[in-house]
């Protein structure tokens, strides 16, 4: 699960970042989402929390859902764009396979 974490240097999820600003603001704010995350995994690797409505199944189906809504954010925002070229190159962030 370490790789979770990593993952924040991965060069397509760069874009979804920048796009969002989930590492923008203030060192607080940074701080947060980045606690937020880690209690994230924190739960969903702890013994029996990945089970129906426990800690862990809650913050994978809230992490599912915000990724839900940024991949639908990303998406109108770049079939609003009108240069071609930039559609073709911008990044979305993908679903978790099941």
């Amino acid at each position: 699960y370490p790789s979770l974490l990593g993952g924040f240097s991965a060069p397509n999820l760069v874009h979804v970042l920048m796009a969002t600003g989930y590492l923008a603001g203030s060192r607080g704010k940074i701080a947060k989402r980045l606690l937020e995350t880690g209690y994230m995994v924190l739960a969903c690797v702890s013994e029996g929390e990945l089970e129906y409505g426990k800690k862990g199944w809650v913050a994978c189906t809230r992490v599912r859902f915000l990724h839900a809504r940024v991949r639908r954010r990303l998406r109108a925002h770049r079939a609003t764009t009108t240069n071609q070229k930039t559609r073709q190159t911008k990044k979305h962030p993908q679903k978790q396979q099941q």
